[in-house]
């Protein structure tokens, strides 16, 4: 899932690694996560949200594979690796010519990821409890109940 989120942000990859394009791309990068870095003027919301969902999936896989019977607290550590690969995939922009590198695309990816997380952990609650119900009707007893899962 990091290859893939890597590989989409460094699309359609053409690479400068000349320090004054570099330094270009760092000047033309705003510290407003409101405001759009190469126009100028507000974000773009359908941008935003392509970012937010882009990183929807990271969370949930991340939650699911940490596992464990208090989800709630690797929602943290998910947060924080989510903005280090976000950081890690806009620093990759840097390196680009035709992308542009934004503190809006790092708000936005981690809330995804946050998002993912929150979502993947409802899930697994209610999941839960359907479980519970359905061993309180003795179905999973019968010897057809496995094979037929």
């Amino acid at each position: 899932m990091v290859v893939i989120i890597l590989l989409l942000t460094a699309a359609p990859f053409h690479f400068d690694t000349n320090r004054t394009s570099v330094l270009a791309h760092l000047s033309r990068i705003s510290l407003h996560p409101l405001i759009s870095p190469d126009t100028g003027r507000r974000i773009s919301i359908p941008d935003f949200v392509q970012n937010l969902l882009l990183f929807v999936p990271f969370g949930a896989a991340a939650l699911w594979a940490l596992g464990g019977d208090r989800p709630t607290r690797h929602i943290a550590s998910i947060v924080l690796l989510a903005c280090a690969l976000s950081v890690g995939a806009e620093s990759i922009q840097l390196l680009t010519t035709d992308r542009i590198s934004s503190l809006t695309d790092v708000l936005a990816n981690t809330g995804g990821a946050l998002t993912g997380a929150l979502t993947a952990m409802l899930l697994r609650k209610r999941q839960s409890a359907e479980f519970t119900e359905l061993a309180k009707t003795r179905l999973v007893a019968a010897p057809t109940y496995y094979p037929t899962l």
